[in-house]
């Protein structure tokens, strides 16, 4: 405390240094001296009294006692009226304390910030030892130990701040609440939770002894539940902190979770988050902790926020002897799933985790579990899903599906329609996977199994040209004419994406040369229309039927004509196909070849296919060369004898359909032709088609 403003009479100014800086002798001398002022006062209301009790001289202040003269409860008045005995406080003056409270000093009053001398003691003296005395003393004194100060601070609040068990004790000896909240009542903390916050194993223990009520805190499920409207829900949220068993729980601190329970907290109280200490200590692996919580009657089954029970973050964490604890308890629901419907035994196949696979299952956990599918197709992608089996085997762990598939799990089990070995198969063909699709398949999972296309892993090794898989799919009785959604066999896929080395696997393993996919195409169908003449006369071989028809009525001459394939078409047309052929349109492949590529209508024309043909709406080639604007074409078909004036079977002329489409260079090429035709010629194939 800084020395004190002068006054201004000389004897005063005397006495205020002298009593400041402890001048006993001087002090002496001018009490014996007329008319010097004991009680006067310097600018900031403080007396000589007041400025020796704040400095610790207890010499001048006995002095100043003796007079009879001086009042002992003085307080200052320019801030907020600090009494002389917190003064002393504040300073650790405990011999002037002590001086004071034997004169019978007022030990109640509080300053303007609402402090009194207790809370001065509490707060402001450093060394403990002094702190103890002086706290002692006051308490001795009768001193309030429950007052408020304007922030709404407790002395055993401070107290616990400040670790000070001794203080502590002295303070709840006298009466202290030792479940009051200290600061402002709405959002003030309790002594316990803050000695528990600390680690203060010693201030906890003395709490605890006083019957501070362990389950101070707001349980996560009861935060809420009474008051309502805004105000309520921001008392509660104020309110709200987590049990001092949670947090010890999360401290690892073993000695304060066990006076906790000594004390009677409940084990199976929420944090904010929703987890019980018992989740919190299995997550850090504490066994002892865990332990301690279940021979207190914890909830070995008590789920977190997210529905996740402590078996299930023992097993996350791959804790094998928190698992054991857990099973140990007799108490335990080893199929407990958390709101995603993921078991224990789910989580320890997925990591792989054999231990505690083997631990699981021998306690009787269900090998089937799987989560719950969405509905959502994007929130299917995103989910994990499956059993405990499939799990492990899209992650590769060999050891942990060898020892579910012993243990007689459902190989074919789906995840999102699809069986491991399917999954497998689309999703993972590196070294790991192959190794677990022939692990699977000698165990006997369902070498026909479909995708959600209906594709057998034959169909998919044929599409990608994997050999490999192939030899394995075949090896392992895949049926060869096994058909997809679009009732293509795994020969349509190999001829159609061009792998020969496993089209002629399929041939060899008996494949039908002649399957029908969903539209009727056969493998010669599709050779046709690749132009591939070594595929075509490979088929043809096996199928001798050049003019076989699909659904739709087409032949392989309509495929190979509509693709442009001119030297597939010269090679067909040699080979005895049928230029006559009609689709279910009555189209012939003439009709077809309107447009395509390499002039392959006029090969056909000069080959011998019948000009005027017909579909079955009475358009001809013609027509539909005019409506596309081929003017080439047109002049060709013109220059054979067809009638730009010749009408379908709605009455639309070559001329008109080209008219009506804009075909502006096939309108200028009919009049430059001035082709006006006959009416003889118009009925001359009337019966055509």
């Amino acid at each position: 405390m800084a020395d004190p403003p002068p006054p201004k009479d000389k004897l005063e100014v005397a006495l205020f240094l002298a009593a400041t800086q402890g001048y006993d002798t001087i002090v002496t001398l001018l009490l014996g001296t007329p008319g010097v002022k004991l009680e006067s006062r310097d600018e900031l209301g403080r007396t000589p009294f007041f400025w020796a009790a704040a400095h610790g001289h207890d010499r001048v202040l006995q002095l100043l006692l003796g007079t009879g003269a001086v009042d002992p409860n003085v307080r200052e008045t320019a801030r907020g009226g600090l009494s002389a005995l917190s003064a002393a406080v504040e300073g650790g003056h405990a011999a002037v304390v002590t001086r004071l409270l034997g004169v019978g000093v007022d030990v109640q009053p509080a300053d303007g910030q609402g402090k009194t001398a207790l809370m001065y003691a509490v707060g402001s003296v450093e060394d403990p030892g002094v702190r103890l005395a002086i706290v002692t003393a006051l308490v001795g004194a009768k001193a309030e130990v429950n007052v408020r100060d304007e922030a709404g601070r407790v002395p055993l609040g401070v107290a616990v701040e400040k670790g000070d068990a001794a203080v502590v004790g002295v303070l709840v000896k006298a009466g202290a609440d030792v479940n009051v909240r200290d600061g402002k009542e709405e959002n003030g903390v309790r002594p316990l939770e803050v000695a528990v916050e600390k680690g203060d194993v010693d201030v906890v223990e003395v709490l605890v002894d006083a019957q501070a009520d362990p389950n101070t805190g707001l349980d996560c499920e009861e935060e809420g539940e009474e008051g309502e409207g805004e105000a309520a829900a921001a008392a509660a949220a104020a309110a709200a902190r987590a049990p001092p068993l949670s947090v010890a729980v999360r401290k690892g601190n073993e000695t304060i979770v066990q006076l906790l329970l000594k004390a009677g907290a409940n084990p199976d109280a929420k944090d904010l988050a929703g987890r019980a200490p018992l989740s919190v200590a299995v997550e850090k692996g504490n066994e002892t902790i865990a332990q301690l919580l279940l021979k207190a009657g914890a909830n070995p089954d008590v789920r977190d926020g997210d529905g996740r029970p402590p078996l299930l973050w023992a097993v996350e964490k791959g804790s094998e002897e928190v698992v054991r604890l857990l099973i140990a308890s007799r108490r335990i629901n080893l199929d407990l799933v958390d709101d995603a419907g993921r078991s224990a035994l789910w989580w320890a196949a997925r990591a792989g985790l054999l231990s505690i696979v083997r631990l699981l299952v021998r306690h009787g956990a269900d090998l089937e579990i799987r989560p719950t599918e969405p509905e959502d197709a994007q929130q299917q992608q995103q989910q994990p899903c499956g059993t405990a089996l499939y799990q492990a085997g899209r992650r590769g762990h060999v050891e942990v599906v060898k020892y579910l598939l012993k243990k007689k799990a459902d190989i074919n089990a789906p995840a999102r329609g699809l069986s491991l070995l399917m999954s497998l198969v689309l999703y993972d063909r590196g070294k790991r996977g192959r190794k677990m699709i022939e692990l699977l398949l000698d165990a006997g999972a369902d070498a026909n199994t479909k995708d959600t296309s209906g594709r057998t892993i034959l169909d998919i090794a044929a599409a990608d040209g994997d050999v490999e898989l192939a030899k394995i799919a075949l090896d392992s009785g895949v049926g060869l004419e096994a058909t997809a959604e679009d009732g293509m066999t795994a020969l349509h896929r190999a001829v159609i994406n061009r792998h020969d080395h496993i089209m002629d696997m399929l041939l060899d393993y008996g494949a039908d040369p002649e399957a029908q996919d969903g539209n009727g195409d056969t493998p010669l169908h599709f050779a046709a229309a690749s132009g591939r003449r070594n595929l075509f006369e490979l088929f043809l071989e096996k199928s001798p039927d050049i003019n076989v028809t699909n659904f739709s009525g087409e032949s392989p001459l309509h495929k190979a004509v509509q693709r442009g394939r001119r030297k597939m078409v010269e090679y067909m047309v040699r080979n005895d196909a049928d230029l006559e052929v009609r689709d279910d349109y009555k189209r012939t492949p003439l009709l077809k070849a309107v447009g395509a590529e390499n002039h392959v209508m006029r090969l056909l024309v000069n080959k011998g296919a019948h000009v005027h043909a017909k579909d079955m709406f009475g358009q001809t080639a013609l027509h539909m060369a005019a409506e596309a604007g081929l003017a080439d074409d047109v002049y060709f078909l013109l220059g054979h004898g067809l009638s730009a004036s010749l009408p379908d079977d709605r009455g639309r002329t070559p001329k008109e359909l080209a008219a009506k489409n804009g075909r502006k260079n096939v309108v200028a090429l009919f009049k430059r032709m001035e082709l006006i035709a006959p009416k003889h010629e118009e009925d001359e194939d009337s019966s055509e088609g």
